[in-house]
């Protein structure tokens, strides 16, 4: 590998095995490829198409987009990924704060209809 891309690529591939405690060997054996493909991939030894990047995330259980937002990621020691919790969280949060929002203008139209 002689691209900061492709490095920076194989670099997040490795994190985001070793977070998930698989090994190479694991990987090749789930995708039935021949033992040191993705080994040697992963030392820049051998060319990794993206057709077997998405293949690789697919059994990592991470999308495309999950992956290439922390892998170029615009604010160094923050991860771009969010567990399913996190996304959970912040998505009913956001929703308590539009319902709260839309009692408070249904309460404040009602008191002022009751002036009028």
């Amino acid at each position: 590998m002689h691209y900061p891309d492709e490095q920076q690529i194989l670099s997040l591939l490795r994190e985001l095995m070793a977070e998930n405690g698989i090994t190479a060997e694991d990987l090749e054996n789930d995708l039935g490829w021949q033992p040191g493909r993705l080994s040697g991939a992963l030392a820049g030894q051998k060319s990794n198409p993206l057709r077997e990047l998405f293949a690789i995330l697919s059994l990592l259980e991470v999308g495309a987009t999950e992956f290439f937002s922390r892998a170029y990621s615009l604010e160094p020691g923050k991860p771009a990924l969010l567990s399913i919790e996190q996304v959970t969280r912040e998505r009913f949060e956001e929703s308590q704060r539009v319902i709260q929002d839309a009692v408070t203008r249904r309460f404040t139209w009602k008191r002022e209809r009751m002036e009028n």
